[in-house]
């Protein structure tokens, strides 16, 4: 039975087109990159995983690591070194300002997915998540931002949160609410040689800038509740229940139609861009794929690693 996820059904509200080619075929551009926000954002959560066991020292070394994995050239050498220092940054001024709340229990379910009119079991999906951490009947999800503002607003109108509410509590744990620690991203960036400095910044002077930047001002480092209301579960059944009805009939028909407003989403081209301007022009993709993609786990965020 195929797992549904809150990712996988994003996916597919976005562009039909890339959900089919992410976890109908598992495929995935071999030379994949993260964007720096995204890349960001998995060191912060890996350093703050291995902060709350070992320390922040060696968080910091581990982030370094991940990055010192994927050899840059060039240009590409100094901005690394700017999004190393930033996150390790984040991730003190982090621990720093909730030190006494660092240890969590990670948590995740697998639910069936039910029709909420009769109550029936879908015969094709489940419905899976996993979460930072769980303290009492709070959720508590460590997120790095570049507007904190607009971050809980698209948490308070999304589905997430009741999806994950449904699952645990089908799991024995009932959540009532989620606590959102936001960091936002630093904006300064790392100085180079000009006629008013005569060297490089170094990565360790602008690790201790981006820290000084975040503890300049209480809401670059927030805790936000959201609670959740009585109806917010009946509306995510409804949302992940239509979802999976539009998907079948995607997938028995063979279309996944594209949506081209996603091809340049948050400031970079997607990953399937080449494959879907093949299948525009006539052509068959299936040599690009050959080429370029690799078969890959559709649900990367449910691993257990």
């Amino acid at each position: 039975m195929q797992r549904l996820t809150n990712s996988s059904i994003t996916c597919f509200a976005v562009c039909q087109r890339k959900y089919g080619w992410r976890y109908e075929r598992h495929i995935q551009p071999v030379t994949y990159e993260e964007g720096d926000a995204l890349r960001n954002g998995i060191s912060f959560h890996h350093g703050i995983e291995i902060a709350q066991n070992e320390g922040i020292e060696f968080a910091a070394a581990a982030v370094r690591q991940s990055w010192a994995e994927k050899p840059a050239l060039g240009d590409d050498i100094r901005r690394n070194e700017q999004e190393v220092a930033k996150v390790c940054a984040m991730i003190r001024a982090a621990v720093a300002r909730w030190s006494d709340k660092l240890k969590l229990t990670e948590c995740s379910f697998e639910i069936p997915l039910v029709n909420p009119e009769t109550g029936g079991k879908s015969r094709s999906f489940m419905y899976a998540g996993k979460w930072d951490g769980v303290a009492g009947s709070r959720l508590v999800d460590w997120k790095t931002t570049a507007d904190p503002d607009k971050f809980i607003l698209e948490k308070r109108l999304g589905y997430q949160f009741a999806g994950y509410a449904a699952g645990l509590g089908a799991q024995g744990l009932p959540i009532h609410l989620a606590e959102y620690r936001l960091v936002t991203r630093p904006t300064i960036r790392l100085k180079d040689a000009n006629r008013s400095r005569k060297v490089n910044q170094t990565p360790d002077e602008y690790e201790a800038e981006c820290l000084a930047w975040l503890d300049a001002d209480p809401g670059r480092l927030r805790e936000e509740i959201v609670y959740l209301h009585p109806g917010a579960i009946n509306g995510w059944r409804w949302w992940a229940w239509e979802a999976s009805k539009a998907i079948l009939e995607a997938r028995r028909y063979n279309r996944w139609t594209r949506n081209i407003h996603a091809c340049n989403a948050w400031r970079r081209e997607c990953e399937y861009l080449p494959l879907c301007l093949a299948e525009a022009q006539g052509e068959d993709p299936e040599q690009l794929i050959a080429e370029r993609y690799e078969v890959t786990e559709p649900h990367p965020e449910l691993s257990k690693e």
